[in-house]
């Protein structure tokens, strides 16, 4: 019986702690894509405030923020080195 077969490779990255995987990955991915983080969220069946200990255990594992906010916290989006790590990475 023939079978197509195919690879499927997963990272993640430890500090003292895992700090980013796919999981955050995919957060991230949906914060740039919906422009917020409740919404990203929303969008994976996650509680608001798991999403934001997931962003903050990250952020504190790698040593730099990963998302910036304007005034109020309305519009969330990638920083720099998050969408670089983000595109790097996974």
């Amino acid at each position: 019986m023939d079978r197509e077969l195919r690879v499927v490779l997963s990272a993640r990255v430890f500090s003292d702690q895992k700090c980013f995987g796919p999981g955050v990955s995919q957060l991230l991915k949906r914060v740039d894509e919906l422009h917020s983080l409740r919404a990203a969220a929303l969008s994976m069946s996650m509680a608001y405030s798991k999403a934001w200990t997931v962003v903050r255990n990250a952020e504190d594992g790698l040593g730099f923020h990963l998302l910036t906010s304007t005034a109020g916290g309305r519009l969330r989006r990638l920083l720099r080195k998050a969408a670089h790590l983000r595109c790097r990475a996974f």
